[in-house]
C-alpha cells in the first residue's frame, strides 16, 4: 500500500537510523519522521500511529478495501506521544513548533497533531544547522573559561554564558525544557540554543542562533515574527521552571555576504545581535485555544490565511 500524501511516523530516537534506511525523511521544523508520498508504507508498519483516523480520506472511500497488511501497533508511548487522543488521560507532548504551527493555522495543527497529516516539508536547512552548531561551539568555549563573548557587550549587563547542569538537556530535540501544562495536561516543550545570565541579577536571557543571506542588516523589525514568538515560549518554560527571566529577547544573527568575488570554499557572515522586549503574555492562552481544537470531532474550518488550505482546497 502506497502513501498518497506525506506520512508522518511514530519513531523513537534509538530507530531514527533503520527509517531513515527504508526512506522515510525527517522534518526538521516539526522534529518528526515521516513517509514520503508515493512510498510503499508496509516497511514503516510497526511506526504507523495505530489510529482510524490516520487513514486518508480516500482510503475511506474506496468500496473495495485495499490487501490488508499486517501492521504492528505503534507502541503507546510513541503513539501517545505523536497523535492526540482525547480520551487518554496521561500527559500529551506538544512542542514549540506546534504551538506555532496552530498559530498559523488552526486546521493546520489539528490535521497534524489528531490525523498525522502534516504539511509538506522542504529539504532541510543543513548549512543553517552547521553555522547553529558551529555557534554553540563558538559560545561554550568561553562558557568553559567563564568568560563573556565579545557580542554580549552590545546589551551593557554583565553577562556570562550560563552554567548549570541541564543544559545539555534543555538544547537536546526531542527532550528540551520541559513544563506540565495543568489546564490542558499537556508537556510543553522546546529545546532552545543558549542562555546567557546576569550576574549581577541572576536574570536568565534566552537566546537564539539564526542565519541568513539577507540584502539587508537583520533588525528587531524585518526579522520573521515567528523568531519572536519561539523566544517568547521559551522565556514562558523558563519562568514556568522557576528561573527569573528577563524580557529582552536575542538573536545572534549570521548574515551571509553575497558581495564578494568568489566563493573559494568559504562562507563570510556578518554577525550581529538584534535584540527586541519580548511579552510571553500570550502562551497560556494560545495553549488553552490549541486544547480546545484538539478536543473536537473534526478539523477547523479552512484558514483563508493559510497558503496549504488553499492548496488542499485546489487540489
Amino acid at each position: 500500500m502506497k502513501s498518497e500524501t506525506n506520512t508522518n511516523l511514530a519513531v523513537e530516537f534509538k530507530e531514527k537510523d533503520q527509517v531513515k534506511a527504508l526512506g522515510a525523511r525527517w522534518r526538521p521544523e516539526e522534529k518528526v519522521w515521516y513517509v514520503p508520498a508515493g512510498l510503499d508504507l508496509e516497511p514503516f508498519a510497526r511506526w504507523l500511529p495505530n489510529d482510524p483516523a490516520f487513514k486518508s480520506g480516500t482510503e475511506q472511500a474506496e468500496s473495495v478495501p485495499p490487501p490488508q497488511v499486517a501492521i504492528k501497533p505503534a507502541s503507546s508511548r510513541g503513539r501517545r506521544r505523536k497523535l492526540y487522543d482525547p480520551t487518554n488521560s496521561e500527559p500529551f507532548a506538544v512542542s514549540r513548533s506546534k504551538i506555532d504551527l496552530f498559530v498559523e493555522c488552526p486546521r493546520c495543527f489539528y490535521l497534524d497533531r489528531r490525523l498525522g497529516i502534516g504539511r509538506p516539508s522542504g529539504p532541510p536547512f543543513l548549512l543553517n544547522s552547521a553555522v547553529d552548531q558551529l555557534f554553540k561551539n563558538e559560545f561554550d568555549a568561553y562558557r568553559q573559561r567563564r568568560e563573556p563573548h565579545p557580542i554580549m557587550s552590545g546589551i551593557g549587563r554583565n553577562l556570562l554564558p550560563v552554567q548549570h547542569e541541564d543544559l545539555d538537556q534543555w538544547r537536546q530535540n526531542f527532550k528540551g525544557a520541559r513544563v506540565h501544562h495543568e489546564a490542558t495536561n499537556f508537556t510543553l516543550f522546546g529545546a532552545i540554543d543558549d542562555i546567557w545570565e546576569d550576574q549581577d541579577t541572576g536574570e536568565y536571557i534566552i537566546v537564539d542562533y539564526k542565519s541568513t543571506a539577507k540584502k539587508d542588516r537583520p533588525t528587531p523589525d524585518n526579522v520573521w515574527p515567528g523568531y519572536w514568538r519561539q523566544l517568547e515560549f521559551y522565556q514562558y518554560l523558563f519562568h514556568r521552571l522557576g528561573h527569573d527571566v528577563t524580557s529582552l529577547g536575542c538573536l545572534v544573527y549570521a548574515n551571509g555576504d553575497k558581495k564578494r568575488s568568489s566563493f573559494d570554499g568559504t562562507l563570510h557572515f556578518d554577525v550581529s545581535l538584534v535584540t527586541r522586549d519580548c511579552n510571553y503574555g500570550w502562551v497560556d492562552s494560545t495553549v488553552i485555544n490549541a486544547h480546545a481544537v484538539l478536543q473536537k470531532g473534526g478539523p477547523p474550518e479552512k484558514n483563508v490565511n493559510c497558503d496549504y488550505c488553499a492548496y488542499r482546497t485546489a487540489s
